[in-house]
């Protein structure tokens, strides 16, 4: 089980260090970006504690068998439903769940996204961590550890999580799915380090865009810069403005690194993009139209007109 993990060999280790010296700590803190596997991690190292057989965890016993499907009775987990909250009931269900002894030895509860309990929910699982059930471990799993209790954080051994890198991401997609290795490096840059992400992000659809980018960008003409901004505005997907921004902001990066010498080049599509706007742009213009995207981000925040957020945006790029 540990061997389907990607990345992470350093948390990895100091957890299996911790299983051979048998020094479980009460509560763990696992913080780090999201999607990049910590709650993965966080039942493998619960199957590993929990797991009778010498190579743990071994995946096929009834324990950890039972955990790989969910429904280990001493594995416990707490989440959000969809972007909503933790809440106190949430919290008194962890509670009702500790009280009588684990029938394996030992107990997990995990709490995923820690940071979205609520007051309530956090004052009460305060308590439980000040006196947490012998024989009962927790692990706190986190992408904000600012926004959890300060008192609740100081009763965790924290390990903090790093980002994956763009070869660890773009060899899992590779291995995976049906997509050539230039899409899945071009996939994994755009990832930044999340697999949530690059999982996330339709190989497709993203090569479709990337060619219209290049059609509009090579074409360097306004008629066709606004035919393409009315039709992503009409397109219904209401993710397409943000990733627009974030992948028009990785073309500008790019090609400020072309124009650098900080960056090799991959070839294709997407490079031929970036290189395209270092031909067109020089180094304190590529900076001010980062900024410039930078700014936008933000802006979508707010009450926007998305066509006219399109038209400027694609302004931005090619003027």
């Amino acid at each position: 089980m540990w061997g389907e993990i990607v990345g992470h060999k350093r948390e990895i280790s100091i957890l299996t260090k911790v299983l051979e010296k048998g020094e479980l700590a009460s509560t763990y803190l696992f913080s780090g970006i999201d999607g990049i596997g910590k709650r993965k991690v966080a039942v493998t190292f619960a199957a590993a504690s929990i797991c009778s057989k010498d190579n743990r965890p071994c995946g096929t016993c009834p324990d950890c068998s039972k955990i790989i499907k969910g429904v280990h009775p001493d594995l416990v987990e707490v989440e959000a439903e969809g972007e909503g909250e933790i809440k106190i009931d949430d919290v008194r269900e962890i509670q009702s769940r500790i009280k009588y002894a684990p029938i394996s030895g030992k107990r997990f509860v995990i709490i995923n996204d820690a940071h979205r309990m609520t007051t309530s929910a956090a004052n009460a699982a305060l308590k439980i961590l000040e006196e947490p059930p012998i024989k009962n471990h927790f692990i706190l799993i986190t992408s904000m550890p600012s926004n959890i209790l300060p008192t609740i954080l100081s009763r965790c051994q924290k390990i903090s999580f790093s980002p994956l890198t763009e070869q660890e991401i773009s060899g899992y997609i590779v291995s995976k799915f049906d997509i050539p290795e230039d899409v899945a490096r071009h996939v994994a840059m755009l990832a930044e380090g999340s697999i949530g992400r690059a999982i996330n992000l339709n190989h497709e659809s993203l090569k479709t865009l990337i060619n219209e980018i290049l059609d509009v960008t090579r074409s360097n003409d306004t008629t066709r810069l606004l035919v393409a901004a009315e039709r992503w505005s009409k397109d219904g997907d209401h993710e397409r403005l943000p990733f627009l921004i974030y992948l028009l902001h990785r073309f500008i990066h790019n090609a400020l690194l072309f124009k650098l010498g900080l960056k090799d080049r991959w070839g294709g599509t997407f490079d031929e993009v970036s290189a395209i706007l270092e031909a067109r742009n020089d180094k304190d213009s590529l900076i001010r139209k980062a900024k410039v995207l930078n700014d936008m981000h933000w802006q979508i925040t707010k009450t926007y007109n998305k066509q006219l957020m399109l038209e400027e945006l694609l302004f931005t790029l090619l003027g």
